[in-house]
């Protein structure tokens, strides 16, 4: 089985195209043969797993996400706990 993917991105980050590709050649595939006193038993086997998959992803916005700084004071539990 043979994949290959591409992914390609816009100069300013907006954009985004994803392409896979899956089992192109039909490498997924089976054959054989039994011979099992007076019977022949062949099987052939040919799993069609070909796909092709296309994405495309727009981003709105600026993509900054907000901060804050959070002080926390622990010296009110500590004290009560008797530390």
């Amino acid at each position: 089985m043979l994949r290959f993917g591409l992914q390609n991105q816009s100069p300013k980050d907006k954009l985004l195209l994803n392409v896979l590709a899956q089992d192109i050649f039909g490498g997924t595939k089976a054959h054989n043969r039994v011979a099992y006193n007076d019977y022949m038993f062949r099987n052939n086997i040919d799993n069609d797993n070909t796909s092709l998959r296309v994405g495309l992803t727009y981003n709105f916005g600026k993509h900054k996400a907000k901060r804050t700084d959070v002080n926390i004071n622990n010296s009110e539990i500590e004290s009560s706990a008797g530390y």
